[in-house]
C-alpha cells in the first residue's frame, strides 16, 4: 500500500494555484492589518491579500513591507485591532 506523501513544496504551490484561480475571479485588495498575536499577545502590522473569509476568521497571503511573499496565514477576526487598504497591492509572485 503506498502512502500520499507532501512536501512544503507542493502544499505552498498548490495553495498559490488556488490564490490565483480566486484572484482570476475577483480582484484582491491588498490590506493592512494591525493584529494582536495570541501566542505572546504582541501586536504586529502585517500586509495581507484575504482569500478565504470565515465566520470567526481570515485566511490570507502574506507580505512583508517589500512586497515579497511571506506564505499564508490565518487571522481570528477577533484580533485584528485595525485593517484598512494598503496603500499599494502586492501581487502573487511564483518566480
Amino acid at each position: 500500500v503506498g502512502q500520499m506523501g507532501y512536501t512544503i513544496d507542493s502544499v505552498m504551490r498548490k495553495i498559490i494555484e488556488m490564490i490565483k484561480k480566486i484572484m482570476k475571479k475577483d480582484a484582491v485588495r491588498t490590506q493592512e492589518l494591525k493584529y494582536q498575536r495570541e501566542y505572546d499577545g504582541e501586536v504586529k502590522n502585517y500586509f495581507v491579500n484575504i482569500f478565504e473569509d470565515w465566520a470567526d476568521y481570515y485566511v490570507a497571503y502574506t507580505y512583508d513591507k517589500h512586497g515579497a511573499n511571506c506564505g499564508v496565514k490565518r487571522f481570528n477576526k477577533g484580533n485584528i485591532q485595525e485593517m484598512k487598504p494598503a496603500k499599494r497591492n502586492f501581487a502573487l509572485v511564483t518566480a
